[in-house]
């Protein structure tokens, strides 16, 4: 299928998990038979939105991951999205790579990563099936490509209307999600910065923050304002990681592999790093340090091989949200449909919806 150029991010992978989203936060909506990414807003699938941020960035290629059994609908979606253009660039062609996994084999995201680890050959960006961003990729690479991160997060704010909802909607889990980051000393209005610290907790509980980190982080910033979109740039030789025994057991990407490489932070190479990994790693800074020697940006020194950052979007910039349960799949539709598009929105401006009427439902086997 295919949605020619040589992009400014050939660099680059692009990944969409277009699969069920973990745990249940959509259902009903989402089924055996409809899966997150077919699920529409603003008249078109969430699949179209990720579709139309990669192609804004000038990608090539795409690896679209879905279940076996979400795969002949997802395939016919990527067809007509691509016939009608939807939201592409006529003029440019996008060759999407869909690939269906057997859900049998797969306990979470980081077991869907390992299953597709073999299509992978270099530094990846990863992007959820339930995301609807326009943010710029473009900076985010650039933050991973100067601060040689092993993984980037794009973080959104959240204004104080959405933490009022985010707490109303926790009240019975109560559960708070802290970010530990370090802003730039020299100029702490960059979007980016160090991602030290992270941790899920109940909100009457107490948090700690080792010494260690406090010794070497003493700026260190606790935000409890921040989601994670689940948008990651990855540096292609945590690959070699999933099947490290440290790793094997875990299954989810955001809740277990993303704290386990904030850990990793600020510690002895040997011990976190199998020597194999290691080798590349330096390999790679080699090749970095060689093509930085007339920059002034530092290549990291070799007890800080692990490093994490995040991109952090303001509150009032830049729209990024999830559809990970039902009040936030509403909250989008009604959004997406009045938000004033820009030069920077890689969708174009959905139509009306006012007035419209539909004989069918496009949700749930027994809607008509």
């Amino acid at each position: 299928m295919a949605l020619g150029r040589k992009p400014p991010l050939a660099e680059f992978q692009a990944v969409i998990l277009a699969c069920a989203e973990e745990g249940i936060g959509l259902y009903p909506l989402t089924t055996d038979e409809h899966c997150t990414s077919l699920l529409p807003v603003a008249n078109r699938p969430l699949l179209s939105y990720q579709l139309n941020l990669l192609d804004k960035a000038k990608f090539s290629s795409v690896l679209l991951v879905t279940f076996q059994k979400f795969e002949t609908k997802v395939r016919r979606c990527v067809d007509s999205l691509v016939q009608s253009q939807v939201g592409l660039d006529s003029e440019r062609k996008m060759a999407v790579d869909l690939i269906a996994l057997s859900e049998k084999k797969v306990q979470g995201t980081l077991d869907i990563l390992r299953q597709i680890k073999h299509k992978l050959f270099t530094d990846f960006i990863l992007i959820s099936g339930d995301l609807v961003t326009e943010a710029s990729i473009h900076h985010l690479a650039d933050v991973h490509r100067i601060k040689d991160s092993t993984v980037t997060l794009l973080l959104k704010e959240r204004t104080e209307e959405e933490m009022k909802k985010y707490r109303k909607e926790n009240k019975n889990n109560e559960l708070v999600n802290y970010f530990g980051v370090v802003r730039n000393k020299k100029n702490k209005r960059e979007r980016y910065a160090r991602l030290v610290y992270r941790k899920t907790a109940l909100a009457d509980e107490s948090i700690a923050i080792p010494k260690t980190l406090l010794t070497r982080e003493p700026g260190i910033i606790i935000r409890s304002n921040l989601s994670d979109s689940n948008l990651y740039l990855f540096r292609h030789w945590i690959l070699d990681l999933l099947d490290e025994e440290r790793v094997a057991k875990m299954s989810s990407i955001q809740n277990d592999f993303i704290p386990y490489l904030i850990k990793m932070q600020y510690r002895e190479p040997g011990s976190v790093l199998p020597e194999i990994v290691l080798k590349r790693v330096h390999s790679d800074r080699l090749e970095t340090a060689n093509s930085m020697s007339a920059s002034k940006e530092q290549v990291p020194c070799d007890d800080d091989i692990v490093r994490c950052f995040s991109f952090i979007i303001p509150a009032s910039e830049s729209y990024c949200r999830r559809a990970n349960n039902v009040q936030n799949f509403a909250t989008m539709n009604h959004e997406i449909a009045v938000l004033p598009v820009a030069s920077s929105t890689p969708w174009e401006c959905p139509q009306s919806l006012s007035g419209k009427k539909f004989s069918t439902s496009v949700i749930g086997r027994d809607c008509k």
